[in-house]
C-alpha cells in the first residue's frame, strides 16, 4: 500500500529535478481527461521555465509503443494511460513520472515515480486531471486554470472523490446531473475537436485558452462540434434501434457503427445509472467494447477482463472482440452476469 502524500512529494521532487537541457517528452491518453492533463502539465512546466520537447498522444487500443517513444528522450511524463497495456515499460532505463488513475500494479522504481491514488485506495475514482492539478498546484500557481481541470474531471465522469475541486464550479447533487452542466458540453466539444483536428492541435488550443469562455467560443472547436453533433445524434438513434434489453440482468447491450462509442456509453449509463450498458462499436472486422455501470453494483473492469481480455475501472471499462465472436461474447456476458446475480 502506497501513501499518496509521499508519492506526491516524490512527484514534485522529480519535477524540480528536471533541467532545461533535458529532452522532455509528454505522453498522454487521447481522451478529454488525458488531453486536459497534458495541457495543465504543459502550462505548469512552462511556468517553471521548463520546455516539453515533444507531445505524444497515445490510444490504448492495441498500441504498445511507449517504450519505443522513450528512446530519444532524457525524461518523460506519462499521463492517464493504463500501464498494463504497454509491455516493457518497467524495464526501461528512462526517468519517468507516471500520473494515472487506472487500476494498476505499483510501477515505482529507482527511475520511475508512479502516482496513482488507487495504489492507496483501490476503489477511489479521481481522474488524472484532478491528480495533475493537485500535484502541480503544490509548486506553481495554477488557480487561473482550475476551470480547465474541472473540464477534464467532468469529461471523465469524476464526481464523488473530486468534490473539493468540483464544488466551486459544478452545482449538482448527483453524478447523473453532470450531463446538464456547461462543463460536460465543453468536454464534448473537446472530444469533437480531437477527432476532427487531431489531438496535438486540440492540445495547443487547450494550452492557449486563457478562459473557459475563450475555449468555448473557439471557431475551430465550434466547427468541429457541429459535425460531431450530427454523427452523435445518428449513433444514439442506432444504439436504441439495435438495443437488446435483459431486464432480469439490468443489462442493455447494443451495436453502433460510429466512432463515438465511449461518449455515448457514458451518456446512456448516466441516464440509466442502475443498468449495465454494453455498447459495441464496429471497427473493420472487430468491435470495440464500451461497458458502463454508473452505480458500480457490478465491477465492470473485472467483468471485461474475464470475458474479452479487456479491463478498466469498476464503473467504466472496455475491451475488443472479433466480429465473428459477437454471439460468443454476448453468451459469456449474460452467463457471467447470471453468476454475479446468484453470488
Amino acid at each position: 500500500m502506497k501513501d499518496i502524500c509521499k508519492l506526491f512529494e516524490k512527484g514534485r521532487l522529480f519535477i524540480r529535478q528536471i533541467e532545461p537541457k533535458d529532452k522532455l517528452f509528454l505522453i498522454y491518453h487521447t481522451d478529454v481527461d488525458g488531453m486536459v492533463s497534458a495541457a495543465l502539465t504543459f502550462i505548469a512546466l512552462e511556468r517553471l521555465g521548463l520546455k516539453v520537447l515533444e507531445t505524444i498522444p497515445r490510444s490504448t487500443e492495441g498500441r504498445r509503443e511507449i517504450p519505443k517513444d522513450l528512446e530519444s528522450c532524457d525524461k518523460a511524463i506519462i499521463l492517464d494511460l493504463p500501464l498494463e497495456d504497454f509491455e516493457g515499460l518497467k524495464d526501461s532505463n528512462k526517468a519517468m513520472l507516471i500520473i494515472d488513475h487506472h487500476p494498476s500494479e505499483d510501477m515505482n522504481t529507482e527511475k520511475i515515480v508512479h502516482i496513482n491514488p488507487r495504489l492507496e485506495k483501490k476503489e477511489i475514482y479521481q481522474p488524472t486531471s484532478y491528480i495533475v492539478y493537485k500535484l502541480f498546484s503544490g509548486i506553481v500557481d495554477l488557480n487561473d486554470r482550475e476551470w480547465l481541470s474541472v473540464i477534464g474531471i467532468v469529461g471523465d465522469f469524476g464526481f464523488e472523490d473530486c468534490r473539493d475541486l468540483l464544488k466551486k464550479w459544478v452545482k449538482v447533487k448527483r453524478k447523473s446531473e453532470i450531463l446538464n452542466t456547461k462543463f460536460w458540453r465543453i468536454a464534448n466539444k473537446i472530444r469533437a475537436a480531437s477527432l476532427e483536428l487531431g489531438r496535438n492541435t486540440t492540445l495547443k488550443i487547450l494550452i492557449s485558452a486563457k478562459t473557459m469562455e475563450e475555449l468555448n467560443k473557439n471557431k475551430k472547436i465550434l466547427s468541429s462540434y457541429k459535425k460531431y453533433e450530427e454523427i452523435y445524434r445518428k449513433a444514439r438513434e442506432e444504439f436504441w434501434k439495435n438495443a437488446k434489453e435483459f431486464k432480469n440482468l439490468n443489462l442493455i447491450i447494443s451495436r453502433i457503427s460510429k466512432n463515438v462509442g465511449s461518449d455515448l456509453a457514458n451518456e446512456i449509463s448516466a441516464r440509466y445509472p442502475n443498468s449495465i450498458i454494453v455498447l459495441l462499436e464496429k471497427s473493420k472486422d472487430e468491435y470495440k467494447v464500451h461497458a458502463r455501470c454508473t452505480e458500480g453494483k457490478v465491477n465492470i473492469g473485472n467483468l471485461m477482463k474475464d470475458i474479452c481480455k479487456g479491463g478498466g475501472h469498476r464503473q467504466a471499462a472496455g475491451g475488443k472482440i472479433k466480429a465473428k465472436d459477437l454471439e460468443t461474447f454476448e453468451k459469456k456476458l449474460t452467463e457471467r452476469l447470471e453468476d454475479v446475480k446468484e453470488d
